[in-house]
């Protein structure tokens, strides 16, 4: 208030150095010294006196409550003044310096948000969620690390995230939240985590042991209370979870509600241990061919861990969503069914591509058909039936842009994946070079039937001149439902023209084109029509001829056929 006064009244200029927000962090800062030192001193004195000193003769504040009535240059009695002693460092620590620590760090973090010191208010907004964490309200200390998390990630300040990540992950596990566990785990076993590969172990095996619906080992940090308390709430929750379970073909196995254990992770701007790329293989495809999509893979994690299903979803709502499962003990080496191996090792670049096709929605026209965009990646780990699932989920759109914030940061994976050596591109420069298309066009071939022209020229006015048409079918299956338009390219001539087919003959009504429905046609063969042109004055003639028609061909993927449309 006396800052705002004096910026109101006295022209005091406010800038990003000079504002009361360092005063309350000086405060808060100063604080936590004190509660510090407390701790460290008065616990001893604390344990030996629990009794409270009466105040209430204090006059002056630093006045010995055991001073009182004593002249000047008069002692009081030793044993009294050891006894106060005792007793204020008992009530010193007692003392809660939480409230007034949070008090202080949330007016400086409105000072210096309103300061424009957004670096400086993600800082304090850290230690207020330490604070936080400290008095034992889990439920803001997450909330608030959450959004300085987002902010850390954005600027590239990896150390400041990771120290959010352990302490959000302490948070969670405190709260028994298991998608909050689970989110903050998959950034800590990622390479940017500093710590040693065995507490990266560690968190992974947490996860599998959330994935497995199993209470996860406590975190680091935690009390022996605070761990009690959390396991009662992990147990709880995983009773919740499967309260209406049912027996499915052996007694032992229990069967959940898919739903409610099942949760969906957007992983696109998380620095997570796995990375994903999607390209398709080709900028446009044909309607008669596959469409061809890869994926890539690649795992930071300190051990192998093996997904359960690897799915696509698409843009365009008539392009079904596209998975692959992993394979069992039993299955074979191929994916031809279907099934792939999901285990991704550390530094390996795991690929898997999906062939399918465009659906028949789409190719009732033989005009350019529509673009396919990819939607999104996702990867499962878990089965909802017999476990807890979590989905990974990557959108293309974000996906780009965070690879523009995380490609400069890339190189601290280096060491881990291995660097070149002289004989080729290291792990890392492999990666990096894989290029990610999610759109691809859907267009028609070019029919392969021949349309052929022959004629002797010149022609005469009002001359019922003969055009020989010659159709040959060059494809390799049996093409019907052909339909050949001949029609003038100059509209201006339509009037003046006649066209009739086989036998000479005028017209009433003159359309200026000619449609020739032809019976199915085989393989190589040819069917030939001879077309009357008729001029009622000089001029120059052009004909257009079209066609269309469909044919049945075998599927490019899977078994059974598919009727198609072309146009010549």
């Amino acid at each position: 208030d006396l800052f705002d006064e004096a910026v109101r009244n006295h022209g005091l200029g406010p800038v990003m150095a000079q504002h009361p927000g360092f005063y309350y962090k000086q405060a808060s800062d100063y604080t936590m010294e004190r509660r510090r030192i407390a701790g460290k001193e008065c616990r001893e004195a604390g344990e030996v006196f629990s009794g409270t000193i009466d105040t209430s003769g204090v006059i002056y504040i630093g006045q010995r409550p055991w001073r009182i009535g004593y002249k000047e240059g008069q002692s009081c009695s030793p044993e009294d003044q050891q006894e106060g002693l005792f007793q204020l460092q008992a009530q010193e620590g007692r003392a809660q310096y939480s409230w007034f620590i949070v008090h202080a760090l949330s007016s400086a973090i409105t000072h210096f948000n309103k300061h424009r010191s957004p670096r400086m208010r993600e800082t304090l907004r850290l230690q207020l969620g330490q604070e936080y964490v400290h008095s034992g309200d889990y439920a803001k200390a997450l909330s608030v690390l959450g959004h300085s998390m987002d902010e850390f990630r954005h600027s590239q300040w990896w150390s400041f995230l990771v120290t959010s990540l352990k302490w959000a992950l302490r948070c969670a596990y405190s709260t028994a939240q298991v998608e909050d566990y689970f989110t903050l785990a998959i950034e800590l076993i990622g390479t940017r985590y500093d710590g040693d590969s065995v507490e990266r172990s560690r968190i992974q095996a947490n996860l599998n042991r959330i994935i497995s619906n199993e209470v996860p080992h406590a975190e680091p940090g935690c009390t022996d209370e605070e761990v009690a308390k959390a396991m009662a709430m992990w147990s709880a929750g995983i009773d919740a979870r499967w309260s209406e379970e049912r027996i499915v073909t052996q007694p032992s196995i229990h069967v959940g509600d898919p739903q409610s254990n099942t949760f969906t992770v957007l992983v696109s701007l998380l620095a997570t241990f796995v990375e994903c790329k999607a390209q398709f293989t080709r900028s446009s495809f044909y309607s008669d061919e596959a469409l061809e999509l890869k994926v890539f893979l690649r795992s930071s994690a300190p051990e192998p861990i093996k997904f359960s299903k690897l799915e696509v979803t698409f843009a365009n709502e008539a392009y079904p969503p596209i998975s692959t499962v992993a394979k069992s003990s039993g299955d074979s080496d191929s994916d031809d069914d279907g099934c792939s191996d999901l285990c991704l090792r550390p530094g390996e670049v795991f690929e898997h591509t999906f062939r399918f096709l465009a659906p028949d929605s789409l190719l009732k026209s033989s005009d350019l058909l529509d673009n396919i965009e990819l939607a999104s990646t996702q990867l499962h780990l878990g089965s909802p039936v017999t476990s807890c699932c979590a989905i990974l989920k990557w959108s293309p759109a974000a996906s780009d842009m965070a690879l523009s914030v995380l490609a400069s940061t890339n190189h601290q994976l280096v060491d881990m994946w291995g660097t070149s050596s002289g004989r080729g591109p290291s792990r890392y420069q492999l990666w990096n070079n894989i290029p990610v298309c999610p759109v691809a066009s859907l267009v028609n071939r070019e029919g392969a039937l021949h349309l052929g022209f022959s004629h002797l020229p010149p022609a005469l006015v009002k001359e019922f001149y003969p055009v020989t048409l010659t159709i040959r079918n060059d494809e390799a299956h049996t093409v019907s439902a052909l339909k050949v338009t001949v029609s003038f390219r100059e509209e201006a001539m339509v009037e003046s023209s006649h066209l009739c087919l086989d036998s000479p003959c005028v017209q009433e009504n003159n359309t200026g084109s000619l449609q020739i429905d032809v019976p199915d046609m085989l393989a190589g063969s040819e069917v030939t029509h001879t077309i009357y042109l008729q001029c009622q004055q000089v001029c120059k003639r052009t004909l257009v001829v079209m066609a269309n028609y469909g044919m049945t061909i075998p599927a490019a993927v899977g078994d059974g056929d598919r009727y198609l449309l072309f146009q010549n």
